[in-house]
């Protein structure tokens, strides 16, 4: 009877989750979901020495974040008695012995054929007594037949001592107790599996489809560093990626769907994901690719998610003011928290306020971290009075002249917090009487203090009156000094 599919990411705390697991783990998801099958999450955390309790919370975090919800979580160092009654029946059988050997023996890439496997001691590590003779053959659902002759494996290590497994043999143990169908993971651990054939053989387990992925190479296609991307996931939230843009960028270094389309939703990747269409050779991380897949998440979100997401950064930048007001909950008597916030100036930032801020930066940004750079939103920049002319080369008595009458248009105007439009109305006339360039260029220097920035119309939807106002007096007092 054929097994029912269940699938496993198994990271080992021994460091934080970097991009190679997150899509390891992606994989298995689209992978699962296509079944409905279960997925679980296994911390791998034997080796006592380096696994570490903060890379186990960097590692739940960062898959929380992608997105990647969970069946289950089991912890090896939680099944020491599962894998002691496994190497005892091996040992038992005569399958396993001690080896007064180092558990790496020899020169590097020389198979070690014990000469203790028949002398029956009773301490040291334990090996796998390897007498396979026929060739070790598995099907790799992505790489198509592999096959290993057993004189190049040898007598391998499975464990320290009784309560003290090895990697290889743990990871059997589990997957066989988990009834684990399906191991999707790196293409590292294909010289693996040969020895876990072995050791699940000789326990009797069901050995599962083997499927290996293929590396995440850096644009060079060397090895990925953290010049082209390896750093620890949780650090592109703090970057300001969101985690659906990187989500599908993962989920794309070593595949694509039938089709050319870049851009899909959880629910398109897995109606497309197949382990065939994996590629074999590696992936590359294309840091670019990755900024403008992002751009178009963040102009893909509502306005008010992306406006809540952006909160906390503009607080944390001093853009904006928080504070705590308490008010009383209708269901109870207790007075219930919630943050309200404030310009610099004092006056209230209001959602509405705050979402159409945003909403005119949003074009240009590749991540959520770029609107702190937006800071003349919220104050005036300094900047110099030569940035007011246009193309550096406008007379300064015509520049002022155009702000002070500009300055009046807007004073007189019963346009507050209009749309873009709105001011257009009001001020394009005059800007195609004077010319655009001569015209919209200093009010929009005056109005941002910068050389780039949206719109005049934008910034006066955004600005109140009395800021807009307060900003062209200040360019104003420039040109005259």
């Amino acid at each position: 009877m054929p097994r029912a599919t269940r699938l496993r990411v198994a990271p080992s705390p021994t460091g934080a989750l970097h991009v190679g697991t997150a899509r390891t783990a992606i994989y298995n998801y689209l992978f699962a979901q296509q079944f409905r099958a279960p997925l679980l999450l296994r911390i791998e955390d034997t080796d006592t020495e380096r696994s570490k309790k903060e890379f186990v919370e960097d590692i739940r975090a960062g898959l929380d974040w992608l997105g990647i919800p969970f069946d289950g979580l089991v912890y090896q160092s939680d099944r020491t008695a599962l894998y002691e009654e496994a190497i005892r029946r091996l040992l038992g059988t005569g399958r396993a012995f001690y080896c007064s050997h180092p558990s790496r023996s020899g020169p590097p890439g020389v198979p070690h054929v014990c000469d203790d496997r028949d002398k029956n001691l009773t301490e040291g590590i334990i090996r796998f007594r390897n007498d396979a003779v026929d060739p070790i053959v598995f099907t790799d659902v992505i790489r198509g037949e592999i096959r290993t002759t057993p004189e190049t494996i040898g007598d391998f290590a499975i464990a320290v001592s009784p309560t003290r497994p090895l990697f290889l043999l743990a990871n059997v143990v589990d997957d066989a107790e988990m009834e684990i169908s399906h191991v999707i993971r790196g293409e590292d651990h294909i010289t693996n599996v040969p020895k876990q054939i072995l050791i699940g053989s000789a326990l009797g387990a069901t050995i599962p489809l083997w499927a290996h992925l293929p590396l995440i190479l850096g644009s060079d296609r060397s090895k990925l560093s953290k010049r082209h991307g390896a750093t620890p996931v949780i650090d592109y939230k703090q970057e300001g990626y969101t985690p659906d843009a990187l989500f599908n960028f993962l989920a794309l270094i070593g595949w694509h769907p039938d089709s050319d389309i870049e851009i899909m939703d959880r629910d398109t990747l897995v109606k497309e994901f197949k382990l065939e269409r994996v590629q074999k050779g590696g992936g590359i991380f294309d840091m670019e690719k990755l900024q403008w897949m992002n751009a178009k998440y963040i102009a893909r979100m509502p306005i008010h998610e992306l406006t809540r997401e952006l909160i906390p950064r503009l607080v944390h930048d001093g853009l904006i003011k928080e504070h705590w007001e308490r008010t009383p909950d209708p269901f109870s008597d207790a007075m219930t928290p919630h943050p309200e916030y404030q310009f610099i100036d004092g006056s209230q930032a209001t959602a509405e306020h705050l979402e159409r801020m945003i909403a005119i930066e949003r074009p240009r940004m590749k991540k959520l971290n770029d609107i702190t750079q937006a800071t003349y939103l919220f104050s005036l920049p300094t900047y110099d009075a030569s940035l007011l002319l246009w193309k550096g080369s406008q007379p300064i008595e015509e520049a002022r002249s155009i702000l002070s009458q500009l300055r009046g248009h807007i004073g007189a105007a019963s346009v507050h917090h209009g749309a873009p439009a709105d001011w257009e109305k009001v001020l394009l006339p005059f800007a195609e009487i004077h010319g655009k360039g001569n015209t919209l260029w200093p009010l929009r220097v005056a109005l941002s203090g910068m050389r780039g920035s949206p719109s005049p119309f934008e910034l006066l939807s955004v600005l109140s009156k009395t800021e807009a106002l307060r900003r062209i007096d200040e360019a104003l007092k420039k040109l005259a000094s």
